[in-house]
């Protein structure tokens, strides 16, 4: 996840809507180039992208400049530059707001300010050790802590770690390498083995970084195409497939997403041209475990509720519903998901079985749901083993029990009898959890939590525990089990799957009524420990404590993209709904439109209604009426919202998707008479030091970019079937620099929705006179001859190009 800075502007505008959409499960955290805003995106669809949102928090004139989400704990961090001071920041990806974590400092003992150096940076967590590696392309590497942004140092006094070099008898040796782009892979917690890989822009080539502490670069292999620079790189965790945002060059240059095969270096395009005014300089795949977590909060009176909130954002509560339907003076004393069907079950206090609706509160007995042995204790653990489909249940006073949800009256075990107690009298196990929490597993381990001795325990038998003993060997100074927080018996865990990021849901004894959400065993990447890790504070209802919770990893139904588009005459939009995991049930979901820039009964019809989701069934379509005028508007967009949800499915993301209507008439600035003149002046960000511009247009028609020695592309985009002919004539202000030129264009049908490319080569073996300071503006004198299939004809006379820093 690479920030390069001096990436400027881009072609085409992505349609928005004045609305907040919601951050895309399994997609992607967009840095846009202002350094003060996100999106997210699917990489599949990178051109649909969410409303962008303002980073907060940010101090005067410092700009976010590269962006990675931490395997141990999930939540997204930024590198804020401002002069030569970095300061490490935790981003939250819904709401844009930016927390300080510190500022980057040196490892000795004064603590000084480590100075920034460069103009593009990249940053990727190691996931084996939890520090972060910032590299920029003035060849600095960097390896920080991200509990408070004290970097280490290879050779003691020297900041940092050794500067970025090709090893010696390396095909580049020698060269000076241009990397601002960095990735490891096995990007999740726990991982014990990672590779940094990272993309160098001078040779096109993806190399290793290796040993990455003393900055030694190896070259893999070549790209297969010519770039400019990389606006993102990143693996995706468990495939270990390289995503990266190529900036190229060529005939058709462009921005386009690529994989990079790790074992070659080749780079294969999965996308179509991107384009837009702020373009995406650095992204960060959102964690494939970042999930929704059920809390289950009980207040002094006993009343009950349900409430939810993502792991990346615990003090953001939503979905607060009470628990009903339990029968008088009954309480749930835990709450899990069952793997193999999606639902949320609950134990009440008299050892009943309940299905709990999530979106409701309401709690539906289960089939024969009397378990015929009391519970004994006041604190208990409920956690379903995926691979037996089998309820465990354990207490504070040493309880062990094995259910079958499907008939609880049949006992409490597969013969019918308890599973054999607990034997160490001390011990006071209220939480329990199973590894590879998913429907599919075969293997599974058991893990508890003891709120006396404050330690994370296992067992090799379930069924027959005897006295846990401490998960994992001591490490680096560590005890094996220690928490290390004094934890009390109120709260929850569970483990995600299918890369076991432990959670815990914890007051301390310090602060009995305050609950944060925990990462357990991922600090110092040593998947043997056991130490929690606090992440944020969990915002559950006032005047509760937490007695439940589980990662609400069921069935969900989301929209299939955040975006699609449709023509004006294509008659409706359709959009589908896809449900996940846990099909098992039916469900519902409700739907309904909303107004962006275009309105309900002039550009659509305002649609609502819901979909039932059959038990196997996993996708459905809902079309909403497009309404076709003869007005030249351009693009109106509007949004489809899902609603609520019955039948135990959570609403996922996207929940909301933007729906582009991509006006089929010719804009008027084409045009509206024979040998009407047309100037359109094209305002253009430049740095001095730029190798290449991207220039945006004032209207959709003419756009404009510059190579590095190779020319200069003028692009006419018909809206509709069209001929162009005509010429294009340097100006004197870019012939000093470039030599006079002149290119003529035979007239030349181009279809609807294509583009027609007008080369002018440049004779200069400078890179481009646009990107030099002194170069204020260039005209480039046409005419270009546009022809509609009415046989109307627009000459566009003059194309004027200001550049400014």
């Amino acid at each position: 996840m690479q920030g390069r800075t001096r990436l400027i502007a881009a072609a085409t505008t992505v349609a928005t809507l004045g609305l907040s959409a919601p951050a895309m499960a399994d997609t992607a955290y967009g840095l846009l180039a202002s350094g003060t805003k996100l999106t997210t995106f699917d990489t599949a669809t990178p051109n649909q992208q969410a409303t962008a949102i303002d980073i907060s928090g940010l101090a005067t004139g410092e700009k976010v400049v590269g962006i990675d989400v931490r395997p141990a704990n999930g939540v997204l961090y930024g590198l804020g530059v401002s002069g030569t001071q970095g300061r490490l920041l935790r981003i939250n990806p819904a709401t844009g707001a930016a927390t300080l974590v510190g500022v980057l400092k040196d490892g000795t003992a004064a603590g000084a300010d480590i100075a920034i150096s460069g103009t593009s940076f990249d940053l990727d967590f190691n996931p084996a050790a939890d520090r972060l590696r910032i590299v920029s392309d003035a060849d600095q590497n960097l390896r920080v802590n991200p509990s408070n942004g004290v970097t280490a140092q290879a050779v003691p006094g020297t900041p940092g770690d050794g500067t970025l070099a090709f090893a010696a008898g390396d095909a580049n040796a020698g060269d000076n390498p241009d990397v601002g782009h960095a990735a490891y892979t096995n990007s999740f917690a726990g991982t014990t083995a990672t590779t940094l890989f990272n993309l160098d822009a001078g040779n096109d080539a993806l190399v290793t970084q290796n040993p990455p502490n003393a900055g030694t670069l190896n070259t893999v292999g070549a790209l297969g195409v010519d770039i400019t620079n990389v606006g993102g790189f990143d693996i995706v965790p468990g495939t270990n497939r390289a995503i990266a945002l190529l900036n190229t060059l060529g005939a058709t240059p462009a921005r386009r997403f690529y994989t990079v095969d790790l074992t070659t270096g080749a780079a294969t395009a999965t996308s179509g041209a991107l384009g837009q005014a702020d373009p995406l300089v650095d992204f960060a795949l959102a964690p494939k475990d970042t999930v929704t977590f059920l809390g289950l909060a009980t207040d002094a009176n006993g009343g009950q509720q349900l409430f939810q909130f993502r792991s990346d954002d615990p003090g953001t509560v939503s979905g607060t519903v009470p628990v009903t339907g339990l029968p008088a003076g009954e309480r749930l004393v835990g709450i899990d998901t069952r793997p193999r069907t999606g639902q949320v079950y609950g134990v009440s206090s008299t050892g009943k079985i309940f299905l709990i609706e999530p979106n409701s509160g309401v709690a539906t007995a289960a089939p024969n749901n009397q378990i015929p042995v009391a519970l004994d204790g006041t604190r208990f653990g409920v956690d379903f083993n995926p691979a037996a489909d089998r309820l465990r249940i354990v207490s504070d006073n040493r309880q062990n029990l094995r259910i079958n949800v499907d008939n609880a009256a049949a006992g409490t075990a597969m013969n019918g009898s308890p599973d054999a107690a607990f034997t160490a009298p001390t011990q006071k196990i209220t939480e329990v959890a199973y590894t590879n929490n998913t429907s599919d597993t075969a293997t599974t381990q058991i893990q508890y939590i003891d709120s006396t001795t404050n330690e994370l325990l296992t067992a090799a038998d379930a069924n027959n525990p005897g006295v846990p003993t401490p998960l994992g060997t001591a490490a680096a100074g560590n005890v094996a089990g220690a928490l290390q927080v004094d934890v009390t018996d109120r709260g929850g865990y569970d483990i995600v799957g299918p890369f076991n990021r432990r959670v815990g849901a914890f007051a301390t004894a310090a602060e009995p009524n305050v609950y944060r959400l925990y990462t357990i065993g991922a600090e110092g990447g040593l998947s043997s420990e056991a130490k929690a890790i606090p992440t944020g504070t969990i915002a559950q209802p006032a005047g509760t404590v937490v007695d439940g919770l589980t990662a609400f990893t069921g069935s969900t139904v989301r929209f299939g993209a955040a975006s699609t588009a449709v023509a004006e005459n294509g008659g409706t939009a359709t959009v589908t709904i896809v449900r996940e995991n846990g099909a098992d049930s039916a469900a519902t979901v409700s739907y309904t439109t909303a107004d962006g820039t275009g309105k309900a009964g002039t550009d659509y019809t305002a649609t609502s209604g819901s979909v039932t989701f059959q038990p196997g069934e996993t996708v459905k379509t809902v079309s909403v009426p497009v309404i076709d005028d003869a007005v030249a508007e351009g693009t109106k967009t509007f949004a489809v919202a899902l609603t609520a949800s019955t039948g135990g499915a959570r609403i996922s993301t996207p929940a909301l998707t933007a729906v582009s209507i991509l006006d089929d008439e010719i804009p008027a600035s084409v045009g509206t008479g024979p040998g009407q003149t047309v100037t359109v002046t094209v305002p253009v960000l430049v740095p001095a030091t730029a190798p290449f511009v991207f220039v945006r247009a004032a209207t959709d028609e003419i756009r404009l970019s510059t190579l590095r020695s190779k020319g200069i592309l003028v692009r006419l985009y018909c809206t509709q079937a069209c001929e162009v002919s005509g010429n294009l004539t340097a100006s004197s202000a870019l012939a000093k620099r470039s030599g006079k030129n002149i290119a003529t264009l035979k007239a030349t049908k181009v279809s609807a929705g294509a583009t027609r490319l007008v080369r002018l080569k440049l004779t200069s073996k400078a890179r481009t006179a646009l990107g030099r300071k002194s170069l204020r503006s260039a005209t480039f004198k046409l005419p270009l001859k546009v022809k509609d299939p009415s046989g109307k004809t627009t000459n566009v006379t003059a194309l004027t190009v200001r550049a400014f820093k």
